[in-house]
Parts: C-alpha cells; structure tokens; sequence
C-alpha cells in the first residue's frame, strides 16, 4: 500500500500544478515523439564578424519544426527564450544593447539616453513550444556563434601544421606566440575569438588566445598582470604557461604593426623580480601563480643576492593568503603591499626593516599575529620604528599616540574610522595627510610641542575644529582641502592666525593669553593654583581649557603631579 500511496500523493500535486498553469503535456517516449526534433543547433554571426568571415552552408541558421501527421504547426519562444518566430521555423533573435557610461543593459534605461546601442544575436540554449492539432511539444534549441568554432578550428588547425611531438614546453610555447604576433595589435578587440577571426586585438586578445591555444595542447596557462613591469602600459597583461614542471612568461602583447615583438622567458620563480637600486639588492613585486596560496613563502635570494624589498601592491587585494613569510633580509615593505588582504592573519616584520610606506596593511581587517622584534615593533595598534616614529596605525575608534613618538608619518592614519587622536606629549611633526579622509573625527587638539602639520593632513574629515599650540610653526598649503569650514583655535600673531588668513574655509578664534601656573586664572600664581590642579588630577573638580593650558607649566601636553611640584618650585622661587 504505500508505493501506491505515493503514487496518488504525486498524481494529486501534478493535478494542482495543470489546475494552475492549464494543460500540461506530458512527454512522449523517444519512440513515441511525432516531432521531428526535441534538440536543434542553429549558427549565428554578428554584423561585424559577417564582415571578415561567413557561416558555411552545412552550418543551419533556421530550423522547421514539424509533426507528423499535424495539419498545422506553429511554434513560440517559451518564456525568457529570445528566438525569431515565424510559422513552424525559429532562427536566431537579435537583441538590443543599451550602453550607458562603459554599462550594458538589454533594456533602455528609464529616463535616460544611451551612450550607444548595438545589436547582437542572443547565444545560448533557447526553449521553443512546438503546437500541433492541441498538443504542445517542447525542443531545445542551441544558438552557437559560429566565430568562437571558426576561431577554434583556425588555432586548432595551425597547432597542427606547426607544432611537433619532439618540441619543447618552450618550443610549444614559441609557436604560440608566434600565431598570435603575426596578427596586428589592435585596441578595438580584446578576446581570443576577436584575435583570430579579425586578425588582430589588443594585449588582452594576445593573452587570452596563448591561453586557449597552450589549453588545446594540454598545457596549463593563465592570464598575468603585467601592469607593474618596467616600461609596462596601465591594464597590459601576458600569460604564463606550464606543463607542471617548467614555468615560461609569454609576450606577445605589445603595440605595434605585425609581425610583432613575441618572447617566452624562462620563470626559475613565481614571484615577479626585480633590482632595487636603493636598497642593492632585488624586490619582489608580484606573485605569479594560479591560484594565491593561504600561506605565502617569500624567497630570501634571487641570483645569490639578498631580497630587500617588498613592492608596491605586492598581493593587495588578495582575499585567500592567511599567512606570508617575509625573510630577514627584507628592509622595506612600501604602499599598499598587503592592502586589502581580508584573510591575511599572520605576518613577520624581520629585523632589519626600516621602512613601511602608507596603506602598506590597509584594510587586513584580520591581522592578529604580527612578529616584530627588530627597528619596528607593533604595539598599540601601530606599526613604530625606532619607538619614535608611528609608521601605520590600524585603528578605530579612539587612539592615544603612545608616549615617546615624536613622528607620525604621512597617512599614519588615514581612511581609518578614527573617532578620537589624542597625540602624546612628544609628538613634534604630522605628516602629510596623517589623519586624511577619516570622516568621523570631528575635533582635534593638538599638544604643545607640535611644530608642523604636513599638506592634506585634515583633508576630507569631518574635522570642524583644530586647536593650536603656539609651538606648530608650519602649515602646509593644502592642510585644511576639502573641509567645509574648520574653527582654527591658536594664539594671536601666530602661524594659525597666518594660514587662517589666507584660507576661506577656515576662522581664526584667539585663545587668551594666560599665565603659566595660574590655574585659578586670578591674575597671580599663589598656593590656591596647586590645590585647584590637585583637585582637578584628583577628579574632584574640572577646568576649562583655558585653565589646563595655564596649568600645564611644563608645556608637555599632560597634566600631571609634575606640572603641581613646577607651581611649587615657582612659588618657592618667588
């Protein structure tokens, strides 16, 4: 009883289903099926491809569907199915494309002008509903562009003339490349297709066509950014191509009439080289691989001479590598060498490294493990060289610069989501764009002992006041860019009164004049100016800021029992 149970259980679901949707057909068997066809190829060319090749005639462009024994036949494209209907024939449908600023859309957008429109036939697998005598009947119809086959058969066809069982990874490689160089650069074109059935395209054509063509010898290949060579345009790419063992770099990209420029490069390594004049020794830049590894070895040699540096950009935005290895040799990590590296843990900073550039970590949402025991040390969230300089912090929300730095370098804090800086005591010199774009820090207030404040370093904050010491000497020109108007606190016949002059986002507001000790702010420096800062350090009371400016006698920034035994030593003195 409970096969049948079943049976009845799915019979009732298939009755609901034709209750909502109408009749539903079921299919016939292969023996039993009237129509002439459930599977159908049909080829299509777009208009200018049919300008440089043509569909031979044993490739169909239309189909008839028929049934046998119907008197009338007539078919429609199933819903989200683009063909051309007419009768009982289909044939390929060409559909619009609506270019808006680089953007393609298949329908117009509302209330706009496209930049552009062209047309082009819908590839891929169509359904069509095959009506006769009542009965509907259903086919699959497969629109191919014939230029991808063309391209296919034509690379397939020379690898054959050319290539020879005895030849090399190397040679195989070579005769590639020679393909592709022998047709025209040509920035209009960027694919294999493109490549072989217009006889020419740009780098991007070049490389996807060695790909495919290494891929068709069994070889493995995969596109390389090389953006970042020496001398390299912006966006150029070449492949690489292995046959598991030996590993080549192909070129056959370069802008220029055909034959072309074309090299296969031996590749002893996966990691892009190069001479760091600087440093007299090599930088890696890139890493070359298929797929980024979780745990990322940097080598500590290239050619018997140490690596001392790590590139521009070297994996940013690389989302797999957990873990990198950098080797002792290693003396600079410069901009945006880890950006972006959401999944990156796990890095050492060797002994010898004296120099991180802005960005170097930005983003590394996860870093936690960080090894760093020679000129810089990580602690407080920042990365510090020399316990002077605070090179990279990764921070949020409130920040207080550790006592002892007297450097914060250019970017040290920039895109972060700083709510609050707080700068020690010792801090002597802001760098450029220090706190830049950091939109959630609305106030500022500088110790005193700050001398110099560097070009964008408030750029694009929500910073709307900055109080100044009468120490900060220098301003750079573009300091307060990009702010809607900032309140500039300082003292008269100073820099800050100067830049606040010349600069119509920013108002000058004069701090008073106060007497060094006078905490009460009665005009004389008594015993009642110790026991107010006393009680003040005690938190039994507050002072305006004022106050703390008067009661801060040794101008360090802090308030403290020693500024309590300077008030002392001035009254004793007195």
């Amino acid at each position: 009883m409970k096969p049948y149970k079943h049976i009845c259980a799915v019979t009732a679901v298939l009755c609901a289903v034709c209750l909502l949707f109408g009749t539903v057909p079921f299919a016939a068997s292969a023996a039993e099926q009237p129509l002439n066809a459930t599977e159908v190829t049909l080829y299509a060319l777009n208009e200018a491809e049919r300008a440089a090749i043509s569909i031979p005639d044993d490739c169909p462009q239309s189909f008839t569907f028929a049934v046998e024994g119907a008197s009338e036949v007539h078919c429609y494209a199933v819903g989200g199915s683009d063909l051309e209907v007419e009768g009982a024939t289909v044939s390929p449908k060409i559909v619009n494309v609506y270019w808006y600023g680089g953007w393609g859309y298949y329908s117009p957008l509302q209330g706009q002008t496209p930049d552009s429109i062209t047309a082009k036939y819908s590839i891929g697998d169509q359904t069509v509903a095959v009506v006769a005598d009542g009965n509907t009947y259903y086919a699959t119809v497969h629109v191919v562009d014939y230029a991808e086959i063309y391209a296919k058969n034509t690379a397939r066809a020379y690898l054959d003339a050319n290539i020879r069982e005895d030849m090399t990874t190397k040679e195989k490689a070579e005769v590639i490349a020679k393909f592709v160089a022998d047709r025209e650069y040509n920035v209009n074109y960027s694919t294999f297709t493109d490549m072989v059935v217009f006889g020419g395209g740009d780098c991007w054509a070049s490389t996807y066509t060695i790909v495919e063509m290494a891929n068709m010898l069994g070889l493995d290949a995969w596109m390389r950014n090389g953006n970042r060579d020496s001398f390299a345009g912006s966006g150029h790419r070449n492949a690489m191509v292995t046959d598991g063992v030996n590993y080549y770099e192909v070129e056959a990209g370069y802008d220029m009439d055909a034959p072309r420029y074309y090299e296969v490069r031996d590749r002893d390594s996966l990691f892009s080289i190069r001479y760091n004049r600087e440093y007299e020794g090599y930088e890696v830049y890139q890493y070359d691989g298929k797929v980024m590894p979780e745990k990322l070895d940097v080598p500590d040699t290239y050619h018997g001479e140490p690596i001392v540096s790590v590139g521009k950009q070297f994996i940013s935005y690389e989302t797999n590598v957990r873990e990198v290895v950098l080797p002792d040799s290693i003396k600079k990590i410069d901009m945006n060498a880890f950006e972006g590296c959401t999944a990156l843990t796990t890095i050492n900073i060797p002994p010898e490294t004296e120099a991180i550039e802005p960005f170097a970590f930005f983003g590394c949402t996860a870093l936690q493990n960080i090894t760093a025991n020679g000129r810089i040390r990580y602690r407080d969230n920042a990365f510090i060289l020399d316990g002077t300089v605070l090179l990279e912090a990764v921070v949020s929300g409130s920040y207080t610069v550790p006592e002892g730095i007297t450097a914060l370098q250019p970017y040290a804090f920039a895109y972060t989501d700083l709510t609050e800086l707080k700068t020690a005591s010792t801090v002597k010199t802001i760098g450029d764009g220090c706190i830049y774009y950091c939109q959630q820090l609305q106030a500022l207030r500088l110790n005193n002992g700050v001398t110099s404040i560097g070009d964008y370093a408030l750029t694009n904050t929500a910073l709307t006041e900055l109080t100044c010491p009468r120490s900060l000497t220098e301003f750079g020109d573009n300091t307060a860019l990009g702010l809607a108007s900032l309140t500039l606190y300082g003292y008269e016949g100073s820099a800050a009164e100067t830049f606040a002059g010349a600069h119509d986002n920013v108002t000058f507001v004069a701090l008073p004049e106060v007497l060094p000790g006078d905490v009460d702010l009665d005009g004389a420096v008594t015993i009642q100016d110790c026991t107010a800062l006393q009680r003040y350090l005690c938190e039994m009371t507050t002072l305006s800021e004022t106050a703390q400016t008067a009661a801060d006698v040794n101008s360090d920034g802090i308030l403290n029992v020693r500024d309590v035994t300077d008030i002392a030593r001035m009254l004793a003195a007195a």
